[in-house]
């Protein structure tokens, strides 16, 4: 990107549809500054706007050359139109103060912790993207395995169910047997019985 302070790569600066509505590099390079510099700027501005109950617009008395001066108003004006972070109330332009999203900044610790913050979301946004598109590719590899886990498992209640049904037929059939041996082994006892008394009665006619 060329040297670090001003030497950005960047295009036509003066193309602008009102002031402070361009590209953020194209401020860095106006006000000859390194990024890291630019966001310093603005942290300290956002905390001195927050530390005053009324804030109240610097003047170009207050500044040792115009070229500060005017780096301040592409600040002010980058700061109201770009970032969101302060607003000039509509009884007196001179006069700023922090929007929510400027109080929310301040809260989570300033500009520079608020961007800090932002690039760890943006790593798991990005993180959590490559996560669903490996799954979207796994599901594409695999859009057969859903069918064929379905038929395995219909495949095994059916031997299940055929197991159960067998082991319920075997008891049934051992029960039957039972009861026809029972009731066998109950004729064969009443015919020993009345076998007994048939001898019995011969006995006692014989004598």
């Amino acid at each position: 990107m060329g040297k670090k302070n001003s030497s950005y790569p960047v295009g036509n600066c003066d193309k602008r549809v009102y002031l402070g509505t361009y590209n953020k590099l194209c401020v860095i390079k106006e006000m000859e500054m390194s990024i890291e510099e630019f966001n310093t700027k603005i942290n300290d501005t956002l905390n001195e706007i927050y530390e005053s109950n009324i804030y109240i617009l610097k003047e170009e008395r207050n500044f040792k050359t115009p070229e500060d001066y005017a780096k301040y108003i592409e600040l002010i004006n980058y700061m109201i139109n770009h970032l969101g972070l302060i607003y000039q109330t509509f009884s007196n332009a001179t006069i700023t103060s922090l929007t929510p999203k400027g109080r929310k900044v301040h809260r989570l610790g300033g500009w520079i912790e608020y961007l800090k913050l932002e690039e760890i979301k943006e790593k798991k946004k990005e993180k959590k993207e490559k996560y669903d598109l490996d799954i979207s590719w796994f599901q594409s590899k695999t859009k057969w395995l859903p069918l064929i886990l379905s038929i395995s498992s219909l495949i095994l209640s059916i031997i299940a169910l055929t197991k159960k049904e067998h082991k319920s037929d075997k008891e049934k059939l051992y029960s039957t047997e039972k009861h026809i041996n029972s009731s066998t082994n109950s004729i064969e006892n009443e015919k020993a019985e009345d076998m007994d008394t048939f001898h019995l009665k011969n006995q006692g006619n014989s004598k």
